[in-house]
């Protein structure tokens, strides 16, 4: 293993720390300005960052997980690049997180559901078998319940020990409600949070809102791919190369399943090199981003 790679990692993590840090000797105040959004975005970037770096130097991960790390490496400074050059990418990015919130809550919402009319179906034909004779009842239980093992469910619990009438009842009377009551508040958020914005003029003169609140989040969603947000960076070759060399790891392909588990000493560099090659643009892009003027600390680390 190349120690220099390694080496110089563990330098970027360290300047990448005394930027964490200086952002968060003056969170107070830089988080109440008026675009607190952008040392908000900078400081999570930066702490994730270290994070994934500080996995990938442990030496301890998989290539699955390598490989994913870097990935992840990459989408970041696709972000970066795009907070660069494009002005509504800030808020974008930012607000984006509500637009996943209620999404989220919504699939499981959905899923909650599904699982209300599976325990229905099983709660009937577990009914049926009342009906038979005692002898035969234990086996017809069984089977039942081998049955609905194989049935794909997140929130049933041991349906099999608390029964299945029970488990619809507890998905229907409290599971349901408790995730449409965090839909109402996330809703009620969002709908706050778009009023505020409205007051934004800074945001305001960046977005066509027409003074009304209703319409802040539609045009707050971006909805390019990964891969078009790498071209519009100039990043589209990166992004192929690395969506290409993980997902042949990370998908359930023959590749996946035939390739060795020992991790090549020749890939794990390569992995390291691009980790550090892409961190380090993005803490220089971070660095004109916030205007921190920590350029040189970042300048002079290279690969020896």
């Amino acid at each position: 293993m190349n120690t220099n790679i390694q080496n110089s990692l563990d330098e970027l993590v360290k300047v990448e720390e005394k930027f964490a840090n200086s952002i968060n000797e003056k969170k107070l105040l830089l988080f109440s300005l008026e675009n607190n959004e952008v040392y908000q975005i900078s400081l999570s970037i930066v702490e994730k960052l270290i994070s994934t770096q500080k996995l990938i130097s442990s030496n301890n991960l998989s290539l699955i997980e390598n490989y994913a790390s870097l990935r992840y490496i990459l989408e970041t400074l696709i972000q970066t690049e795009l907070l660069l050059i494009e002005p509504k990418y800030t808020y974008i990015l930012f607000y984006s997180i509500h637009h996943h919130q209620i999404d989220k809550t919504n699939r499981f919402i959905e899923r909650i559901k599904k699982e209300i009319l599976i325990m229905e179906k099983y709660e009937l034909e577990d009914r049926k078998t009342i009906t038979i004779l005692l002898d035969g009842r234990e086996k017809a239980e069984k089977e039942l319940d081998d049955k609905a093992d194989l049935e794909y469910t997140m929130f049933c619990g041991n349906f099999k020990y608390w029964g299945y009438g029970y488990t619809k009842s507890l998905l229907e009377t409290k599971i349901l409600p408790e995730y449409q009551k965090r839909l109402k508040l996330l809703e009620d958020g969002k709908t706050d949070i778009a009023k505020k914005l409205l007051k934004n003029t800074t945001v305001v003169g960046l977005f066509q809102f027409n003074n009304q609140h209703t319409k802040v989040f539609t045009e707050l969603k971006d909805t390019r791919s990964w891969k078009e947000k790498a071209k519009t960076v100039q990043l589209d070759s990166e992004y192929e190369l690395v969506y290409e060399l993980s997902s042949a790891v990370l998908h359930s392909t023959s590749y996946s399943y035939f390739t060795s588990k020992e991790i090549d000493e020749n890939e794990i560099e390569m992995i390291k090199k691009l980790c550090f090659q892409y961190s380090k643009k993005i803490m220089l892009n971070l660095n004109t981003y916030t205007k921190l003027e920590l350029f040189e600390l970042f300048k002079v680390i290279e690969i020896k």
